[in-house]
């Protein structure tokens, strides 16, 4: 049985958008195509704002809430294992890695959908809903500009 807090769960999704950038950016550095560039630079600087919002949460959110504890976790949510090990995005097309990026976001929008529905508090219910709110509305709206650079 695994047995994490709130606060972990946090860090873990905080930590995902960090390395996440970080894939982007050197991915980036190796590609040739302009394009290509353009995209893995606004999707990188996307995961560092993500990862911020993330911690600003963390930050405002009561040691009480965060330190409550979740169990099992990790064998609910099998992605949340081998997540960063999936993710290659050199050689990838541009739709390839937009694809490949919705699909981690939406795996994020149901982690933080379970928390909220199995939350055991309001605060928590609403930690979690805000958070789930955050990565659709940042989800989209990179979406929506990243559609963009296929009409340049």
């Amino acid at each position: 049985m695994t047995v994490e807090t709130i606060k972990d769960i946090l860090d873990w999704t905080r930590n995902l958008h960090v390395q996440l950038e970080e894939i982007y950016r050197t991915t980036s550095d190796e590609t040739d195509s302009e394009r290509t560039k353009m995209l893995l630079s606004y999707v990188a600087d996307h995961e560092a704002k993500l990862a911020e919002a993330i911690e600003h949460y963390e930050k405002d959110a009561t040691v009480n809430m965060i330190d409550t504890w979740v169990q099992d976790y990790i064998m609910k949510n099998p992605f949340m294992q081998g997540m960063m090990t999936s993710l290659k995005f050199a050689g990838m097309s541009g739709d390839e890695i937009l694809n490949a990026t919705v699909s981690s976001h939406q795996h994020l929008i149901n982690l933080y959908k379970d928390l909220a529905e199995s939350a055991q508090t309001k605060q928590l219910q609403e930690l979690f809903e805000n958070m789930q709110s955050l990565e659709m509305h940042e989800l989209m709206r990179m979406v929506h500009t990243t559609e963009r650079f296929n009409d340049l």
